[in-house]
């Protein structure tokens, strides 16, 4: 117990030092915590708030809330709202921006371009009610539905396609990622490439800037920090992605602020959002969302700090995507090693969309042949591959030597990968496919004085915005790919005013001179019976000017190419130009009135062609010329059976309406011809139709010269077109004809690449035809896709108004007015509309042909799908469902037939056969008489099996043969006229006749044969060789004869002579 007593004796002692350690404790502990604060950096705070007012201005911070913050000019972007009750700019009414407000000192308004990475066209709906900045920026300014990205929607490509007008293919910059093979190098967001100006073509818009005299400054853009052309903008910023957004928009604001002399004209602005939450969390959901929020706050503070500092009514904004986003899923990814097997020799960029090159330059990549055995390889295979020179040209995807020779387009949510995980980001999102795909479109907007407010515009393609940028500045543009004055409508006030291109070769004569030609040209029409039709061609000018008017109803297409030589034709149906140089039609143009049905064109008259006699003989190709070309046939570009009258056609049927096809194409192009312009022409009230062909054998997309033209028909110098062209124009006004159309034109245009084959479209069937049209369309001067408007004449005031379009699974049921919206109508069942419309009712369902099953059910917005049914595939040449063929007997399938193609046989290889006629069963192995402890009495051939004997068992020879004689009537194709004979003669045990064969198909007869054979004896079989023999089948017989000499001597040489004994000589 002394313990106790010793605490009790020092307990005050005790508790005064427990006291004093722990004050000891504390303050250690607070010297410590306030010493490790001391070391960490305070969090910058980029907005006022009430306590901050008046603060003490504190040099560590980069925007201030003191009193003098605005004579200093670096206030933070909230701080009149905050400190001084002002309204921020998102609670203000649309301004007035008719007359520019700028301070004083400036001499022109400054232009901001601003990148939202991966904000999709389709955010801006759907979260409209969180980001109330971009939405108003969209409600006062100028917007679009959507902005269509370059090809392939990737983020380097686009951005500096968006500062140059050129598509990726013309910039340098074909990817974020590629391999230039003469640098030898390859370039990625990760290495020093991409800080080698090499890489980079074209002129961005900072250098432009430059040349004529105005600054630029870019707090990041791809390029901007590269010397491209021996220069970097006056002002740039080094990329660092570490930088937060509220430093970039505050810097933007203080550049605006710098002395005139040192102030830029120009900007740029780049946030990595919403794109890197897109690739995190997928295109749906709170993480998109919430970053979403986040970029309109970053533009709330922009908008707010131009209001503080007088600039809002003066600068121009222009805030953009690059690209849209997709979800991806790790379960959605198609193989190229399960599709090809070896992929050893092959080096793949995997994604969205995919390149393809050799691994090294010791392996020479087949690329026809790889694509060949990528193409179609699977039911619903998700990828599609492409030689380059074959991409569809509105890709824009092929003038480039960085451009592998073989690539892969992506379904869109798939993937594509080299190898089984060689994938590994695969969740989320992404991006990279067509740009035609709706979730690749990017967002739009514009602000400002020099743009149009509060008005919505149709959509259009991002080369386009670099000559807008620069009708803002106010300087001319460097060469690009974009339609200069394309976009003026965006414009308050016009710049740049668009002019005709000069002709640059008139058309020369090419006079009536007399009925009958000079030379027939090996041409024929039995149903003329002499010259007369001809003079139809001998127009007074009086008819040439009527034909002028109802043909060419915006003028002559007009000879941009210098030093060519044609001549314009004219007809009462139609108008062309003639070349004599590449011996066809340059152009033709058409009007086609609206049709009282939609019928399909009655066909063209068979069996009738002739020469024309306005040609001399040596400038007109010639019909045998055709004849003697196996893979290509005549088409006319103008559609004789689209003729009112019979003398009308006959104008039509000469050698000067004709250009050469591919069969193939052919089948499209009669499609196109006989089915769908009588089918624009009743929706759009009329259309005029241009056409004619395309020679762009060095992929530059202009045309090329006579020298450059590399593929002709055979034995003659008629060069065959790389494409053909389509161009629809019709009235916007849809209550006017196109003929007298008032107000403004709609114009479509299709670029058809024209190949032998399209063999990568596994899709084939004649339905799909219009799929395909509607895939390769390329619109018309500004790039853009069909209006979601149209315009009608008031009745009431006669005045023009702008109705909505019909969306698709719908119809206009009534047509909008001053006082009513355009009243849509659901498709009724059996009928359908793919597209917004304006059309009366809504088209039929297609209906599927012989031989074929319906695949996809016609709904209210998509028609009917069709494929071949089981058994059965596409055959091109036929335009029909085929069954596959059945391997003959002595082959076996080597590939069962799908329905794209049809089965493949092979010969059988040594030790096996095949004794039937099958579709899908391939060859089967000889059995073994050896291992069964038998003795090889009749070898194996393609066509039938081993024959086996048991020596201890023997029977006559001629009942071994029982086993190949079935399969013998098989392979040796006899025909059923003499297997009728044979079965007739076949003898029976009772001696009766056999019954009635006649009548009797191939099969039946086979089956009467092997009945026979099952109970036929020795005798009988041996009789065989003579009841076929005398048929006329000598051969055969002799064949036949054969086998049962050859089971004989192997049973006489192999088995013991004792066992033999009499029944097998006898």
């Amino acid at each position: 117990m002394d313990w106790v007593l010793w605490l009790q004796k020092n307990k005050k002692k005790i508790i005064i030092g427990v006291v004093a350690a722990a004050i000891v404790t504390l303050i250690l502990g607070l010297g410590l915590g306030l010493g490790l604060r001391k070391d960490k950096p305070e969090v910058q705070q980029w907005e006022c708030s009430r306590k901050r007012c008046g603060e003490k201005r504190q040099a560590e911070n980069k925007c201030h809330c003191d009193n003098g913050c605005l004579s200093a000019g670096d206030c933070c972007t909230n701080y009149k709202h905050v400190c001084h009750g002002e309204t921020e700019w998102v609670e203000d009414q649309c301004d007035d921006l008719s007359a520019p407000k700028c301070p004083e000192g400036f001499k022109r308004q400054p232009l901001l371009l601003v990148s939202l990475d991966g904000l999709r066209a389709g955010y801006l709906q759907t979260w409209s009610d969180v980001i109330p900045v971009l939405n108003k920026l969209k409600s006062c300014g100028t917007s679009t539905p959507y902005m269509q990205a370059a090809f392939p929607s990737k983020t380097f490509p686009n951005h500096y396609t968006i500062v140059t007008g050129l598509y990726p293919e013309s910039n340098g910059l074909i990817d974020n990622n590629m391999y230039d093979p003469v640098f030898n190098a390859s370039f990625s967001l990760g290495n020093d490439e991409k800080n080698n100006p090499a890489w980079y073509l074209g002129q961005p818009i900072w250098e432009t800037a430059m040349h004529q005299g105005l600054k630029s400054g870019t707090f990041f853009w791809p390029g901007s920090d590269v010397k491209i052309n021996g220069s970097f903008p006056d002002i740039y910023k080094p990329y660092d992605a570490n930088v937060p957004f509220e430093e970039r928009v505050f810097t933007i604001l203080k550049w605006l602020q710098l002395p005139d002399n040192e102030r830029p004209d120009f900007y740029t602005l780049y946030l990595e959002e919403p794109d890197k939450s897109g690739h995190n969390f997928g295109p749906v959901g709170a993480g998109i969302s919430t970053a979403i929020q986040g970029v309109d706050k970053i533009m709330g503070q922009l908008m707010n700090g131009l209001k503080q500092i007088d600039l809002h009514r003066c600068l121009n904004i222009i805030v953009v995507a690059d690209h849209g986003m997709e979800e991806i899923s790790c379960d959605r990814k198609e193989v190229m090693q399960e599709l090809v097997g070896d992929i050893s020799n092959y080096f793949v960029n995997e994604g969205p969309f995919g390149r393809i090159r050799s691994r090294n330059e010791d392996f020479v990549l087949d690329s026809a042949g790889l694509v060949a055995n990528m193409s179609c390889k699977k039911p619903d295979q998700k990828i599609t591959p492409y030689l380059k020179s074959n991409l569809p040209k509105r890709l824009h995807y092929v003038n480039s030597r960085r451009i592998e020779d073989v690539t892969v387009l992506v379904e869109p949510k798939w993937q594509f990968e080299r190898s089984s995980g060689s994938l590994t980001f695969c969740s989320g999102g992404n991006h990279g496919y067509d740009n035609d795909v709706e979730s690749m479109h990017a967002m739009f907007l514009s602000y400002g004085p020099k743009f149009q407010q509060k008005t919505s515009i149709e959509p259009f393609a991002n080369i386009e915005l670099y000559n807008l940028m620069c009708d803002v500045l106010e300087i001319s543009p460097y060469d690009n790919n974009g339609t200069h004055g394309s976009m003026n409508h965006v414009l308050s006030k016009t710049f740049y005013n668009p002019t005709h291109p000069e002709e640059q070769s008139k058309p020369t004569q090419c006079p009536f001179i007399s009925l009958t030609p000079e030379d027939e040209l090996g041409c024929e029409c039995p149903a003329l019976t002499g010259p007369e039709i001809n003079s139809r061609l001998n127009l007074t000018l009086e008819e040439k000017s009527a034909s002028e008017r109802k043909h060419t109803l915006f003028g002559r297409p007009q000879m941009l190419q210098p030093d060519s030589g044609y001549c314009v034709l004219h007809q009462e149906g139609f108008i062309s130009g003639y070349s004599h140089e590449v011996l066809m039609p340059l152009w033709s143009s058409f009007t086609i009135d609206k049709p009282t049905n939609l019928d399909p064109l009655p066909p063209v008259m068979s069996n009738c062609l002739r020469a024309d006699v306005r040609l001399p003989e040596h400038q007109s190709p010639r019909c045998d010329q055709f004849e003697a070309a196996s893979n290509l046939t005549h088409a006319f570009l103008y559609p004789p059976n689209l003729s009112i009258t019979e003398e009308q056609q006959y104008d039509a049927l000469i050698m000067s309406n004709v250009a050469p096809m591919y069969p193939a194409f052919k089948r499209i192009w009669d499609y196109l011809h006989n089915t769908l312009l009588k089918k624009y022409a009743s929706i759009y009230n009329g259309i005029n139709v241009v056409t004619g062909p395309v020679f762009d054998y060095n992929y530059d997309g202009r045309y090329d010269s006579t020298e450059q033209m590399q593929l002709f028909v055979p034995g003659t110098n008629i060069s065959i077109p790389t494409h053909y062209f389509v161009v629809l124009t019709s009235c916007k006004n849809a209550g006017q004809p196109v003929s007298a159309c008032g107000g403004e034109l709609q114009t479509a245009s299709f670029l058809l690449p024209h190949r032998a084959d399209n063999t990568e479209r596994c899709k084939k069937c004649l339905t799909l035809s219009i799929e395909l049209l509607i895939l390769l369309s390329s619109w018309l001067a500004d790039g853009v896709a069909s209006s979601l408007t149209f315009e009608v004449t008031d009745p009431m005031t006669g005045n023009p108004l702008l109705c909505d379009r019909c969306p698709p699974g719908t119809f206009l049921r009534a047509r909008c007015s001053s006082i009513k919206k355009s009243e849509c109508a659901p498709c009724p069942q059996g009928s359908f509309t793919e597209l917004w419309n304006y059309i009366g009712r809504c088209l039929r369902c297609a209906v599927c042909g012989r031989n074929q099953v319906v695949k996809k059910e016609c709904t209210a917005d998509s028609d009917r799908q069709c494929e071949c049914k089981q058994g059965y595939f596409y055959r091109q040449d036929y335009d029909m469902c085929v069954r596959h063929r059945e391997c003959p007997s002595g082959q076996g399938a080597l590939t069962k037939g799908t329905a794209e193609k049809d089965t493949e046989c092979s010969v059988c290889s040594e030790g096996s056969f095949s004794d039937i006629s099958s579709a899908h069963q391939n060859c089967t192995q000889h059995k073994n008489c050896s291992d069964a402890g038998l003795q090889s009495v009749l070898r194996g051939s393609t066509w039938h099996d081993s024959v086996c004997a048991n020596c201890q068992q023997l029977k006559d020879g001629a009942e071994y043969l029982k086993e190949i004689i079935p399969s013998f009537f098989i392979h040796h194709k006899m025909n059923i006229k003499r297997l009728r004979r044979i079965v007739l003669q076949l003898p029976s045990e009772d001696g009766r006749k056999p019954r009635e064969s006649l009548g009797l198909h191939f099969s039946e007869l086979h089956s009467r044969i092997c009945s026979w054979v099952s109970s036929a004896t020795a005798a009988q079989i041996q009789q065989l060789p003579d009841i076929v023999n005398r048929t006329g089948a000598t051969a055969a017989s002799e064949k036949l004869q054969s086998k049962i000499n050859s089971i004989q001597a192997h049973l006489t040489e192999h088995c013991h002579s004792e066992i033999l004994g009499n029944d097998i000589l006898s």
